[in-house]
């Protein structure tokens, strides 16, 4: 029988949060922990290896992933079939 008791990120929704500075990363950790959301947290230049590794249920581009580089990480999430499937919010 399988073991059911991984870390919490394993059970919890996983929002993988790009681009954001550490005043709003970490207000929505602390805000969607409360919540049983788990939260990861990268830069907007690794954010596609990120998607791919962390297998998050939601991709979040806040602070400076909406300027120019937004627009590139979606076009990079959208072309690889391991990441279009992720929904993404701009």
């Amino acid at each position: 029988m399988n073991d059911t008791s991984g870390s919490s990120a394993d059970q919890e929704p996983v929002i993988l949060l790009v681009g954001a500075g550490p005043t709003l990363k970490d207000g929505l950790v602390e805000a969607l922990g409360r919540q049983g959301v788990y939260v990861e947290a990268v830069s907007t230049d690794l954010a596609q290896e990120a998607v791919v590794v962390a297998a998050p249920d939601l991709v979040v581009l806040a602070d400076d992933a909406t300027l120019d580089a937004g627009v590139e990480v979606l076009e990079q999430l959208a072309s690889s079939p391991m990441s279009s499937v992720v929904p993404s919010l701009f």
